[in-house]
C-alpha cells in the first residue's frame, strides 16, 4: 500500500479492547475510582462494554472497551495504555492516590519532553497518563508587535496553520498579503518572541463598520513547543487590556469545540458561549463543531 491510501476510507479512531475476568467489576472500577463514564454494557452477563473519559465529546476523548476472558484463561497484561492529559496532570495523580489507586510511577519529566505518571488498574493493566512538560520560557518576551515582526509572524502563523487542527486556514497567506492585512486593518497585536523570532501571537482586529466599531475579532496561536507554559495567558491578558484601552468593549472569537485548552482559557478570561455551529468543518474525515464566544467588558473589570 502507498502512503495515504487509507485516507479516502475515513479511519478516525482506534479503541483498545481489554480481556478481563469480570466486565461488570471492571466497568465499576473505571467509573467509581478512575472517574470514567460507563458508556454502555452489552449482554447479561456482560459480553462487551465501553467506558469513555468525556461523555460530552467536547474534545477528542478516550475510549476503552472490555470483554470477558475465555474461561480459565490466564490474563497477563502486555504493554500499557497511553492517555494524554490536557491539564492538571499532577492533580489527577493525587486524586487517584487519594482513592487508593496503586501509583506505579510517580509524576516525572521525561527526556522526550513529556511529564507522566503510571497507575495499575484493578486487573493489573498499566495506564500511563502524560502531558507536555513545563518549559523554561524565561527568555520569551511578550510585547506589542512592530512592522519588522511581519516575516517572522508569518512563519509562526504558517507553522500553526499546517498542523491542520487549530486555525480556519491550512497555511499562511503569502508574505505580501499578511503585510497588507496588518497595514489595512491595524489589529491590536501582541507577539511572544524569543530573540527576534515570533513564537506566538494574539490580536484583535477592530470592526470598521459604523455601529460595530466598539467590537473586534480575536485570533491567537502558539508554536507547539511553547504551549502549556502560560504564554497564551500572557498574550491574551495584554491584548485584552490594550483593546479595552483602545475603546473596544466587545471581543468576539470562533474556536473549534475540540480545542478544549483554548476554550478553557477563554472562559477564564470572561468569554461566554453565544452559539455553536454544528459540523461547521469537515477536514481529513473529521466533523468539527465551532463555538462562537464573546467577551463584553464589564464596568468594573478585574484581571484574571
Amino acid at each position: 500500500m502507498e502512503a495515504g491510501e487509507l485516507t479516502p476510507y475515513g479511519l478516525h479512531g482506534m479503541q483498545p479492547v481489554l480481556f478481563v475476568a469480570d466486565v461488570s467489576a471492571t466497568v465499576a472500577y473505571y467509573r467509581d475510582v478512575l472517574g470514567f463514564h460507563a458508556d454502555f454494557v452489552a449482554g447479561d452477563p456482560p459480553v462487551h462494554a465501553r467506558v469513555v473519559a468525556d461523555p460530552t465529546y467536547a474534545s477528542p476523548t478516550v475510549h476503552i472497551r472490555f470483554e470477558p476472558a475465555a474461561s480459565g484463561a490466564r490474563i497477563a497484561p502486555s504493554g500499557y495504555l497511553w492517555l494524554h492529559v490536557g491539564r492538571g496532570l499532577d492533580a489527577l495523580c493525587e486524586r487517584y492516590r487519594g482513592r487508593g489507586v496503586r501509583i506505579v510511577d510517580e509524576p516525572a519529566d521525561k527526556p522526550w519532553g513529556l511529564r507522566q505518571f503510571t497507575i495499575e488498574d484493578c486487573n493489573g493493566t498499566l495506564l500511563c497518563f502524560c502531558a507536555e512538560a513545563a518549559r523554561d520560557l524565561s527568555d520569551v518576551t511578550v510585547r506589542r508587535s512592530v512592522p519588522q515582526d511581519t516575516e517572522s509572524f508569518r512563519r509562526c502563523l504558517d507553522a500553526v496553520a499546517r498542523e491542520r487542527r487549530w486555525l480556519a486556514f491550512l497555511e499562511a497567506p503569502p508574505l505580501e498579503e499578511v503585510a497588507a492585512f496588518l497595514r489595512q486593518n491595524a489589529p491590536i497585536q501582541f507577539v511572544a518572541v524569543r530573540g527576534d523570532e515570533v513564537v506566538g501571537w494574539c490580536d484583535v482586529t477592530p470592526n470598521r463598520f459604523e455601529g460595530y466599531r466598539h467590537s473586534g475579532v480575536l485570533g491567537m496561536g502558539l508554536l507547539a513547543g511553547f504551549r502549556g507554559g502560560g504564554l497564551g495567558r500572557r498574550l491574551l491578558r495584554e491584548t485584552i487590556d490594550a483593546a479595552g484601552a483602545g475603546g473596544i468593549s466587545r471581543i468576539e472569537l470562533a474556536v473549534l469545540a475540540s480545542n478544549a485548552s483554548a476554550v478553557a482559557l477563554y472562559e477564564r478570561f470572561g468569554f461566554v458561549h453565544e452559539g455553536r455551529r454544528r459540523a461547521a468543518r469537515i477536514l481529513d474525515g473529521r466533523r468539527e463543531d465551532i463555538l462562537c464566544m464573546a467577551r463584553v467588558r464589564p464596568a468594573d473589570e478585574s484581571r484574571p
